[in-house]
């Protein structure tokens, strides 16, 4: 998770700039970037809103960061906002309206954000799950040979992840094998009460 998390990180600190930079000061970032002649005023009132975007978004990236494995839907509609800035700067810089100089880092960041929030994205956890009795996928569940905890987090259905209780899966076996036959055996879990 490591990755992913500075990953959303690195994304949350360009949101917060580019934020707070077009709320507090958007001619001087236009006078920055090259774009001349100076737009019109209302042009500042697109800017705040955009901004707005760009702080919230900003707050959505490092909650994320703390909380990964819940954060499908903020990683998600991330690539998807990516997306769509990269295709808008390369439309708008095929016809001359900006220059390379004045795009700066939208003209490849958005690609490299794409790559990272796929490659690290919570759902490709589930390809190294442990799968429960329920058919819900144990993830973080690789042992204490591999550094990681042995309880990790049960990813259901909808992808959204809940804090399972210990899971004895030998217990668990030898419970399915003595129901499956009709045995009754003494349950050690359950205070040595019978099943």
């Amino acid at each position: 998770m490591r990755p992913l998390t500075s990953t959303l990180t690195i994304i949350g600190a360009f949101q917060l700039i580019l934020g707070l930079a077009f709320l507090a000061a958007p001619e001087l970032v236009a006078r920055q970037l090259g774009f001349a002649p100076a737009a019109p005023a209302w042009a500042n009132w697109l800017l705040a809103m955009m901004a707005a975007r760009f702080l919230g978004y900003a707050y959505g990236m490092f909650w994320s960061a703390r909380h990964p494995r819940r954060a499908d839907a903020w990683i998600d509609t991330m690539i998807v906002i990516q997306a769509i800035d990269w295709l808008a700067t390369l439309a708008y810089l095929r016809t001359g309206d900006v220059t390379l100089r004045q795009v700066s880092t939208a003209s490849f960041m958005p690609v490299l954000f794409i790559g990272a929030l796929l490659w690290f994205h919570p759902s490709r956890l589930a390809g190294h799950a442990v799968d429960q009795p329920d058919g819900r996928a144990l993830v973080g569940a690789a042992g204490p040979s591999s550094g990681e905890a042995t309880t990790g987090t049960i990813l259901g259905g909808s992808g959204r992840g809940t804090t399972p209780p210990e899971v004895d899966r030998s217990h668990h076996a030898s419970t399915v094998a003595r129901e499956s036959t009709g045995q009754k055996q003494e349950d050690p879990l359950r205070g040595g009460g019978l099943r």
